[in-house]
């Protein structure tokens, strides 16, 4: 029988059908929020790739190519011999004929007609190629691949090459000479060369542009010859062992030097002159091969008995510099093992013979990638960008791999374990996701983020937990019912306050006073609830009778005690601890006193969990059944006995709910944690030092994560962290509230 709209019993299905598709829609909400939280982690599980695309034969006429490279597309790849032949052949892209280009052609002895050598042929930064020649010639290009797209064919990467500079060199330059090339665009070109005596020669030229900057151009620069201002040339002096080996940085300023009995050395070279800044005992035997990796403060050695080492230039401003060994890699020990630092983040590659292909980086000792099956190279280079990976064989075959997802280069071990980064005198905990440097090592430790985030919630619980249950105790045993009306929905009315108030009301009220009347605020943190504790103990073994109405002449009390803390904290501030208080901590326990701080987060915590844990520990506290308080209260128990051997034994599960409650609450507050705390990621227990939470972190950081960056996986890791721990809390305290009531229903 069909029922009519108007029906109660129709209108009875409808309303239970529609709450039903509400109450779904919501868990599936969930459901989709959380699956979405983890499928996003899924690349956190994923390790680099390292692709084998296939071989090009070279065709230099008999001549071994010394510098190879590719596109990122790896639509080319290029060779360059010593006779200075740029040739060009397809690999991935579209079949074309192959181009040759002739550099010796454009030095000044090629153009007369002579034959040149290039002796040496190395890549810089932003795609600029330093060619050196036997006749003294050094030559700058700018020499790479620019992405074009072409509608509607398939996007693809154009050659660009264009001379920036020429200089001659005092002397020329011999092949079996050891060459490096630093290069500061429009400012200095250095040259260092190790000859076969194991002397270093270094050459300094400081150039100004003959075209000079228009101001009306914006941020663009005109581009023009450029000449030598003035050069220098001198040999590396005072150290008493020969070179076997150097590595020069990007800027032309450090050299590192190789010496035959192990030890490593930094000199400083930047403005025609060396001076010895730090020197150590790198391995017991003699360096082979040595490689400087992005940022030019990380060097990594590999010794005589294959073993990779390495070694970080820490400067000091008050101290000596010094070099420390920051890592030893694992994995087989080969003899003839070749580094190659990769030009984007902290990663190197090695590649050994009977052992193939490793990618390290500077997180941990461990290989993130390791390719065994690899032929047997004579040089290992790298293409544009560092996407892939070009080994040349001794019959002169070009063997291309792609190396994929470096950007996932990533290790567990550097969220919660302790590394030792570029910089520091020891491994540390250390959050710090950006700057401005473009050879910047992200650190992304997770431990600060979640020490302060359980310091703020511990902290919080300590300043709001004793004041909650101390109320509660009150509102539910001592007042009076009609006041308990309206008491009762007041503090609840105080979670209505937004978390974004309270939090500009303690950073612009509460921490000046923490500034400036730091024991007086001590001293009113003690009293408060020592105050309350002992007006309650007073009322419940008070044999007279309780009104209920106390509190109404107890709060001037408070105020009066209160004021009477800040007078005494500042007496004993101006005669005991001048100039202040905050300074006498710093020099006799070095607490530093910040602006924003743990105990004003406390304070804005604290005003934000009481209406919580007041709230479930007064429904405890009342939903003790009062025939259990009658019958107390007939075999002649006092108040104080009545409530501490019957109310507070059945309503202790509510208390400890009402703490697991307010804990989650806190441990999940962003607003006033990232206005009041300062959101200084640090280690430390002390309540006047900074903090930054894990929510707090996951707003500040948010803005500066791109997406499917490793930035971006850690902040969906910590979310993912956050609800799991709040998950189990609020699980723990659902448990312990439904125990409670099966308690009660006894009675």
């Amino acid at each position: 029988m069909v029922q009519p709209f108007s029906s109660p019993m129709f209108r009875d299905r409808l309303a239970a059908r529609f709450f039903t598709l509400g109450g779904v829609s919501v868990l599936l909400s969930l459901v989709v929020l959380v699956g979405f939280l983890f499928w996003e982690l899924v690349p956190l599980f994923q390790s680099p790739a390292l692709t084998y695309l296939g071989q090009v034969q070279t065709e230099n006429d008999a001549h071994s190519p010394l510098l190879v490279g590719a596109d990122p597309g790896l639509g080319q790849v290029f060779t360059l011999d010593r006779r200075g032949v740029l040739r060009f052949t397809a690999f991935l892209g579209e079949e074309t004929e192959p181009t040759v280009i002739d550099l010796a052609a454009q030095t000044p002895a090629g153009g007369a007609g002579r034959p040149v050598p290039l002796v040496h042929a190395a890549r810089g930064d932003d795609d600029l190629l330093f060619l050196l020649w036997e006749d003294g010639t050094i030559q700058v290009y700018r020499l790479g691949f620019e992405f074009t797209q072409r509608r509607p064919a398939p996007p693809r990467y154009s050659f660009v090459s264009q001379r920036v500079l020429q200089v001659s060199a005092e002397g020329a330059f011999r092949i079996g000479d050891r060459l490096a090339v630093a290069y500061t665009a429009k400012q200095k070109l250095t040259v260092a060369r190790l000859d076969a005596q194991g002397g270093i020669e270094l050459q300094h030229w400081w150039l100004a542009p003959t075209s000079p900057r228009s101001p009306y151009i914006g941020g663009l620069e005109v581009e023009g010859d450029q000449e030598v201002v003035e050069s220098v040339c001198y040999l590396l002096r005072d150290h008493d062992q020969r070179a076997v080996d150097f590595a020069l940085d990007h800027q032309g300023r450090y050299l590192y030097v190789a010496e035959p009995n192990g030890y490593l050395s930094v000199w400083e070279v930047a403005d025609g002159r060396s001076e010895l800044r730090a020197r150590t005992q790198a391995s017991e035997g003699r360096i082979e091969q040595m490689a400087l990796l992005a940022g030019d403060v990380s060097c990594v050695i590999v010794d005589q008995m294959g073993r990779v080492r390495i070694w970080n230039y820490i400067t000091a401003r008050t101290d000596a510099d010094r070099l420390v060994a920051i890592q030893t890699t694992h994995g087989p020990r080969r003899a003839g093992l070749l580094p190659v630092a990769i030009p984007s983040g902290k990663a190197f590659l090695t590649y050994a013979q009977g052992d193939g292909l490793r990618l390290f980086n500077l997180i941990g000792p461990e290989a993130l990638l390791h390719e065994a099956e690899v032929p047997e190279l004579a040089q290992l280079q790298l293409g544009q960008g560092g996407t892939s990976v070009l080994g040349l064989a001794p019959d002169d075959s070009l063997h291309i791999w792609r190396l994929e997802q470096l950007e996932k280069a990533f290790q567990w071990r550097s969220l919660f374990g302790k590394v030792w980064y570029e910089g520091y005198p020891e491994p540390a905990w250390v959050w710090q996701s950006s700057s401005a440097a473009g050879s910047f090592q992200p650190k992304l430790s997770l431990v600060p983020l979640i020490w302060g985030s359980l310091k703020g919630a511990v902290y919080g619980m300590l300043f709001s937990f004793p004041l909650a249950v101390l109320c509660a105790v009150y509102v539910s045993f001592l007042m009076h019912p009609k006041w308990r009306l309206w008491i009762k929905p007041a503090v609840e009315l105080m979670s209505a306050i937004p978390t974004v108030v309270i939090g500009f009301f303690v950073a612009m009220w509460f921490a000046p006073i923490v500034r400036d009347d730091l024991l007086g605020l001590v001293g009113v943190m003690i009293m408060f609830p020592v105050l309350i504790g002992v007006a309650l103990l007073i009322l419940l073994r008070s044999k007279r009778g309780v009104t209920g109405r106390e509190f109404l002449w107890g709060m001037p009390v408070f105020f009066i005690a209160l004021w009477g803390a800040f007078q005494m904290g500042s007496y004993l501030e101006t005669h005991f601890f001048m100039p202040s208080f905050s300074l006498w901590l710093f020099e006799r326990f070095e607490l530093r006193l910040e602006q924003r701080n743990s105990l004003v987060v406390a304070f804005g915590l604290g005003l934000a969990v009481i209406p919580l844990v007041f709230t479930v520990a007064e429904d405890a506290l009342s939903s003790v059944p009062k025939s259990l308080v009658a019958a107390a209260t007939a075999l002649g128990g006092s108040r104080w006995q009545t409530l501490r051997y019957i109310v507070l034994p059945r309503a202790f599960p509510g208390m400890i709910v009402a703490g697991l409650i307010g804990f989650g609450r806190v441990l999940g507050e962003t607003m006033i944690v990232l206005i009041a705390s300062g959101n200084t990621p640090i280690i430390s227990t002390g309540p006047l030092s900074g903090m930054r939470s894990l929510a707090a972190n996951m707003v500040v950081e948010i803005s500066e994560a791109s997406v499917d960056s490793h930035l971006y996986r850690v902040l969906i890791l910590s979310a993912v962290m956050l609800l799991l721990v709040t998950f189990f809390v609020n699980t723990l305290a659902a448990l312990l509230r439904s125990r409670m009531k099966r308690g009660h229903y006894e009675f």
